[in-house]
């Protein structure tokens, strides 16, 4: 019986990424940040465009994945 083939071999795998610091330029977080801002301001540019009070839950869906995909 070999346990050693059963066994996940973590050899060779690269550690994770780590994020720049302030230093260096600007973070991976503070680009991820930085990109749901955008979207979150260009879906609510995008409602008040419609010049409504409310919208539909579908329309809403609509607007979102347009502006967010």
């Amino acid at each position: 019986m070999d346990i050693g083939r059963s066994r996940i071999s973590l050899e060779g795998l690269k550690p994770p990424a780590t994020e720049r610091t302030a230093e260096d330029g600007v973070s991976v977080g503070d680009v991820k940040k930085l990109l749901k801002v955008a979207q979150l301001e260009l879906v609510k540019s995008k409602l008040r465009d419609t010049g409504k009070s409310c919208v539909t839950v579908s329309e809403f869906i609509r607007i979102c994945s347009e502006y967010c995909s």
